[in-house]
Formats: structure tokens, sequence, C-alpha cells
């Protein structure tokens, strides 16, 4: 029988930060830099902290999280046209790869 080796520890983050998130978008207003850098900060450590519960490997779940935040500070600045997505998959699948083959 196989034991599982995930670290609940990586579950508490996640969710710590889930509800942060969710009290900084309910008792803030998202007009200053400190609110907006906080946000993202939150979703990038919500996110990595996720992954790394979900698939036990650090460097996915790194890639994971670098990528929705990019695409969400992307989506901030107004760009939002579906090259810029396909661009932003394509960098993340090679640096996937590279770190691969090292």
């Amino acid at each position: 029988m196989r034991r599982n080796n995930r670290n609940p520890r990586w579950l508490i983050v996640s969710i710590a930060s889930i509800g942060g998130l969710a009290g900084l978008l309910l008792f803030f207003p998202p007009d200053s830099t400190l609110v907006r850098g906080l946000f993202f900060l939150l979703i990038f450590l919500g996110t990595f902290s996720l992954g790394i519960f979900i698939t036990k490997n650090v460097r996915r779940s790194l890639l994971l999280a670098i990528g929705l935040t990019t695409y969400l500070l992307l989506r901030s600045f107004g760009l939002r046209q579906f090259f810029y997505v396909v661009l932003l998959g394509g960098v993340l699948i090679s640096l996937e790869l590279i770190a691969r083959k090292r």
C-alpha cells in the first residue's frame, strides 16, 4: 500500500493565503498600489502552495504560480489578446523543458 507523503503545511498556507485574499478584496479598495501588490503576492503564494500540495513538485508549481500571476498582471494592464496567453504558455513550456534536461 502506498503512503501519502503530502505535507499538510502547504494546504494550510494555501487556505490562509486564499482567506487573506478574500479579506483583502472585501475590506480594502483596490485604489492603492500596495493593495494591488499584496493581491498579486497572495495570488502567487496561494497558487504556489496549492500547486506544491497537489503535484508534490516545486518546479512545476513555481511555473504554475508564475504563469497565473503573470497572466493576471497582463490582464490588469489591459493586455487581453489571446496571443499573450499563447506566448506565456510557450515560455512556460520551454522553461519546463529546459529545466527537465538539466
